[in-house]
């Protein structure tokens, strides 16, 4: 199953808008002592609002569940313009939390999780929908922020789910292995 989360940030969008006016603004004081200091704010205005253009609004991603054998696998698909590219690939096996962002969410992880590294796959900055879910690695937990609406959301519990039974089968039929 695949979801591509729609681009509705009107905060972000007005943070670019009020960074690309106060380049303008910026250029059009006409002051000679301090024409520097006005220059190099516009210059500064102008690259935060691009690279916030570019970052949230021009990039797209894709979450995608791919169904193989008795397991799930979860990809993040990064598209910019033309060009897109898997940036990242977990087994749902490897699944250790998923909860809602809040304002303690990266804290409260750090402290439970001690070598954690922390990934932002959203293009809404100020998103009520956003998710982190931890995967553990190899010696360490990465983090990763998604935007999710409620049918995805339910469609990856029932995913969790069926891995937790999966894993308890599969447990269950370990133990009852004749030891050779």
């Amino acid at each position: 199953m695949n979801y591509s989360p729609k681009h509705n940030d009107k905060g972000l969008r007005i943070l670019y808008a009020i960074l690309f006016f106060l380049t303008v603004l910026f250029l059009m004081i006409n002051n000679p002592q301090y024409r520097w200091l006005y220059l190099s704010l516009a210059m500064v205005s102008l690259v935060a609002a691009v690279y916030l253009l570019l970052s949230f609004e021009l990039t797209t991603y894709t979450y995608v569940l791919n169904a193989k054998e008795k397991s799930y696998d979860f990809y993040v698909d990064k598209a910019v313009g033309k060009r897109n590219s898997y940036v990242c690939y977990y087994p749902m096996a490897d699944l250790v939390c998923l909860s809602r962002v809040d304002n303690g969410t990266k804290a409260r992880l750090s402290e439970k999780y001690k070598k954690i590294f922390f990934y932002r796959y959203a293009h809404n900055l100020f998103n009520p929908n956003a998710y982190i879910m931890v995967f553990k690695n190899t010696g360490y937990y990465d983090a990763i922020t998604v935007d999710l609406n409620d049918e995805y959301l339910s469609f990856i519990n029932k995913v969790i789910e069926l891995q937790k039974i999966e894993l308890d089968t599969l447990k269950a039929e370990y133990k009852e292995a004749p030891a050779e």
